[in-house]
This record gives structure tokens, sequence and C-alpha cells, in this order.
């Protein structure tokens, strides 16, 4: 239950930052953050009430969501702290989420049943992929 109102609370949030007039970047960020956060939550909730089997186009995904996390506040904090903008060269701070999913994208084109397969049997065949991440 905790999580569906983190979930919410996020959601919530992320609409008010969105309504908001004479928006920054920072609420920009803070919001795609929020979205984030909330995407996480979900993803972890299903995983927790053993519900994400039902679902196994989300199987994986929440293997390197926590990546994403740091991107966010670090660019969010540059954006209050700093009077320049960012660019898309602040990008670069997604690298490690992007090379995490590069990583295992062998595995999100599986057949559904493979996945489900792989996930119970805690990433046998993708061993390798999983020590390096």
């Amino acid at each position: 239950m905790p999580y569906l109102i983190g979930i919410f609370l996020a959601l919530f949030l992320a609409l008010i930052l969105v309504s908001k007039k004479n928006k920054t970047q920072a609420d920009w960020i803070l919001c795609a953050w929020l979205l984030t956060i909330s995407t996480h939550l979900f993803l972890f909730y299903l995983h927790l009430n053993n519900i994400h089997y039902q679902y196994p186009f989300l199987l994986g995904w929440l293997f390197p969501m926590p990546l994403l996390h740091w991107s966010f506040l670090y660019l969010y904090i540059c954006s209050l702290t700093s009077k320049t903008k960012l660019n898309y060269t602040s990008l670069i701070h997604f690298l490690p989420f992007v090379f995490s999913v590069m990583l295992i994208a062998n595995y999100f084109f599986l057949p559904n049943n493979a996945k489900i397969i792989v996930y119970k049997n805690q990433g046998k065949g993708f061993e390798t992929q999983v020590d390096i991440n």
C-alpha cells in the first residue's frame, strides 16, 4: 500500500509541476524525475506482489532503473545552482543507464515465456551481464 501512495503522490506532484506557470529548467527535470520515480515504484510494486509475471514485457526494467535517479538528482541540483542552462552534453550522465539497458538488450527481445523462465531462474543465461551490471 505505501508503494501505491508513493506512485500517486509522485504523479500528483508531476501534474502540479506541469500545470505551473513560468516553468524553469529545474521544474522540467524534477517532473521527469518524478515520473521516473513513479515508474520505478510501479515496477517494484508489481514485483513485490508477484504480478509482474502477468506483464512479461515489463520484466527486466526494474534492474537498470536505480541508475536513473542519481543522474536526475545531479542534473536537478545543477539546474538549481548554476546560472547557465544545461545542454545536450548533460545527457552524458544517463550513459550508465543506457549501457545497462544495452547490456541486457538480448533479454528484452526474448519471447515472453523465455523471459519468465530467465527471470524465475535469477538470470540464468545472462550471468555475465548481471555480473557486469
